[in-house]
């Protein structure tokens, strides 16, 4: 989500019920932290699954949603609204934009990332 000269960012749906009831453990940047689009910048970690926190965009940290860090079941039971991550000040936001996979190219995109691994 991009708001003004910041965004936001979460995590999937799809990511967020399959850890409804597993995650336990949550690394988080701080604020200042720079990153670019693609680096990851925290992790999930689950009883027998942990991944990687991706930027969406490159930037700097200008917010942790400190809500989450102290109740994981946030991500679950509100995906939408207060779940959110980081607050991003873009760096280059339209060129990263550009490079984000898109509508019906999502699926694909799933689809090779998943055969990959």
């Amino acid at each position: 989500m991009v708001r003004s000269n910041f965004g936001k960012s979460d995590t999937p749906i799809f990511r967020q019920q399959f850890l409804r009831h597993l995650l336990f453990a949550f690394d988080m940047p701080e604020e200042d932290d720079e990153f670019e689009a693609g680096e990851a910048f925290g992790s999930l970690e689950s009883a027998k699954w942990v991944g990687g926190l991706i930027m969406p965009v490159g930037g700097t940290i200008v917010e942790v949603n400190e809500d989450v860090e102290n109740y994981l079941e946030l991500l679950a039971e509100d995906p939408y609204e207060e779940s959110w991550l980081i607050l991003v000040e873009p760096s280059n936001l339209d060129d990263d934009l550009a490079k984000l996979v898109h509508g019906d190219a999502v699926k694909a995109w799933f689809e090779e990332d998943l055969a990959s691994r």
